[in-house]
């Protein structure tokens, strides 16, 4: 077992259990971001490029990220990814995973 299949099945174990929570009803951007903070994964190294993208309003926002991410190009999954992350990462840190499951319970 190495560190980066442990990343990937934690990854893919977590949308199994989101999947299950949110009864098929999480969108994708939400489902990504909690796999990725669940691998764990840190917004650290994209953060600087992704804070460009906000400031320039050139980021695609969430509610575009509601559909599947296969339509979207090799750059713009890459920022879906990111944004996702950092969504998820901001609500975790200011409110906590108990209300992450709770967002996806409803």
């Amino acid at each position: 077992m190495t560190s980066e299949l442990a990343h990937v099945l934690k990854h893919e174990l977590a949308h199994s259990f989101i999947n299950q929570l949110s009864a098929g009803r999480c969108p994708p951007w939400l489902h990504e971001g909690i796999a990725q903070l669940l691998e764990p994964k840190s917004i650290n190294s994209d953060g600087r490029q992704l804070a460009k993208l906000f400031q320039s309003q050139r980021n695609i926002p969430l509610n575009v990220l509601e559909g599947s991410f296969m339509r979207l190009s090799g750059m713009e999954a890459y920022v879906a990814y990111a944004e996702s992350l950092a969504a998820v990462s901001y609500i975790n840190d200011s409110y906590g995973m108990g209300d992450i499951q709770r967002i996806l319970q409803l």
